[in-house]
């Protein structure tokens, strides 16, 4: 019988293939960090926090940032419902129908295949303190600190404070990888093991992404 959606969307992509159909004149290369090597990297102690807690990833989806049908696929409320109750993302409709949702997940996983624990979260990426601090202030005033459009926490909804923010950046930093694309170029991502983003770009770049191989993460999810 083929899997359901709900059943699906519970999986995460294990590989990714991108090709280079243009690349840019300047920059625009895929950056990779390997998260093996982010979770030796960071303090122990600032591990051992996580593990204990996991992490929280908060988000009111208002007209700042990605669009709610974008996100869902969908506007319609039921949908919408359905998909966070299948997720086990928690959810709330504010009174001026703003969505609000809480998800909590495990913020060190370990790899279905080589059985490797890896870092595997963006507890640091999607956190407020990432936002440009002007902006920040800005969003803050007109909606209140506790509605920016994201932020993260501990699982335990306690903050997650600035220096650690920062070890957790730093670490990326030194465990990441890039190299401009040349047209016809193929990258294949481990896409549990590996986190991956993009450099600024100058001109014209057009990457083509396959993802396949879903697996479902044990213990990843924290409800």
């Amino acid at each position: 019988m083929p899997a359901s959606r709900a059943e699906l969307c519970r999986r995460d992509p294990s590989v990714l293939l991108i090709g280079c159909l243009t690349a840019p004149l300047h920059g625009g290369a895929t950056v990779v960090a390997d998260g093996a090597e982010v979770l030796r990297l960071l303090p122990p102690e600032l591990v051992a926090r996580f593990r204990a807690k996991g992490w929280q990833l908060v988000r009111n989806y208002r007209e700042v940032g990605v669009p709610l049908g974008e996100s869902f696929g969908t506007e319609r409320a039921e949908a919408i419902a359905d998909y966070c109750r299948a997720e086990a993302i928690g959810f709330e409709w504010l009174p001026d129908e703003v969505l609000r949702t809480r998800q909590r997940r495990a913020a060190v996983v370990t790899h279905p295949v080589t059985g490797e624990e890896v870092w595997f979260n963006q507890a640091a990426f999607l956190n407020e303190l990432t936002l440009d601090p002007m902006i920040r202030a800005y969003l803050t005033e007109v909606y209140g600190p506790d509605a920016l459009p994201f932020t993260t926490t501990y699982g335990d909804g306690t903050p997650i404070p600035p220096e650690e923010v920062a070890a957790i950046n730093e670490a990326y930093r030194l465990a990441t990888r890039r190299e401009s694309w040349q047209r016809g170029d193929l990258l294949l991502v481990d896409n549990l093991r590996t986190a991956h983003g993009r450099d600024p770009y100058e001109g014209e770049r057009e990457l083509a992404v396959v993802i396949g191989d879903p697996v479902r993460l044990s213990g990843h999810l924290l409800g």
